[in-house]
């Protein structure tokens, strides 16, 4: 499908939603950018439409204090305006309105792109999942975690490149692990000192370690050396998720070869940079240079310029 006319609301709707997306998603958007349009505005609607179904979970409480319920209505909405049954008019006090004219941006998105509705309830219940949050017993447990907040949003991604869901799904959802995994591993102290310790309850007893331990830098150097070793052996899981679905970008329309092999290629950087260090992420928080940033959004570009024999004998390499 290919998007059609935006009347002057949705115009206005989908500039705002770039603007939006520019100034939050610091780790996607020079990946995004290398989407032709209308590709580019239409993955700034799914990130802004993300990320306003993550405020649900984790932004100020909604008046009635009931972020089920809201939820809920995010959803409703949603599938309405995919639905094209409802005028995507300004929200009511019954739905969230989140800041920029998100509803009149989802309906062009809605008209213009076969989206897997499927992965977008996937979001929905991973932030009803976050809502009565409990530590991952086992790393089967973190994976699912992962492809409930992030493998779908890649499925997403992918339905705005065109791509073939048969083709690319195994290899999304291998991606949306890797990149959820390093964002647990980025924020480890961050979430910890929330209350949320999403490393695996096993990983820490086979180590010695408690969640309190992850909250902070260590107090000595047995506490440091056992975190070390987690830490450790967690980005070595991380690193074999990318290295399945390193055949993504090759699976993929041209249209969407630079855009996805940038994201992953940033979130590699900044998984190799915590495994330099792997302390470094008790203390601050951890991110390549900008030179890493743009040699990986480079690399991805000048890859997806190349014939796909090519590209999938790179990725086959070990």
């Amino acid at each position: 499908m290919k998007p059609g006319y935006l009347d002057e609301p949705e115009r206005s709707a989908v500039a705002a939603c770039r603007e939006r997306t520019r100034r939050l998603a610091r780790s996607f958007h020079a990946g995004m950018r290398l989407t032709p349009e209308p590709g580019f505005s239409a993955l700034c609607v799914v990130y802004v439409w993300m990320h306003a179904a993550d405020e649900i979970a984790d932004g100020p409480p909604p008046l009635d204090g009931d972020r089920v319920a809201e939820a809920e209505r995010f959803w409703s909405r949603t599938t309405r305006i995919l639905d094209g049954g409802e005028a995507a008019h300004p929200a009511s006090a019954a739905t969230p309105a989140p800041g920029p004219p998100l509803w009149p941006a989802l309906a062009w998105l809605a008209r213009g792109f076969a989206l897997p509705r499927d992965a977008l309830r996937g979001v929905i219940d991973g932030q009803l999942a976050d809502l009565s949050f409990t530590q991952p017993p086992s790393e089967a447990a973190l994976d699912a975690y992962c492809r409930r907040v992030a493998s779908t949003v890649g499925r997403v991604c992918v339905a705005v490149w065109g791509g073939d869901p048969a083709a690319t799904g195994h290899l999304a959802d291998a991606r949306g692990v890797a990149l959820q995994r390093t964002n647990v591993l980025r924020d480890v102290a961050e979430d910890a000192a929330r209350g949320r310790v999403y490393l695996p309850a096993d990983a820490l007893a086979r180590h010695g370690l408690v969640p309190a331990d992850l909250a902070a830098p260590p107090p000595d150097d047995a506490t440091g050396d056992r975190l070390r070793r987690l830490l450790a052996e967690q980005v070595d899981l991380a690193r074999a998720w990318y290295d399945r679905s390193a055949a993504l970008e090759v699976r993929l329309p041209r249209r969407g070869r630079a855009s996805s092999g940038a994201i992953g290629g940033v979130y590699r950087a900044l998984l190799e940079e915590i495994a330099r260090d792997p302390l470094a992420v008790l203390s601050r928080r951890v991110r390549p240079t900008r030179p890493k940033r743009l040699a990986a959004v480079a690399r991805a570009w000048a890859m997806s310029r190349l014939p796909a024999p090519i590209l999938l004998r790179l990725a086959s390499r070990p």
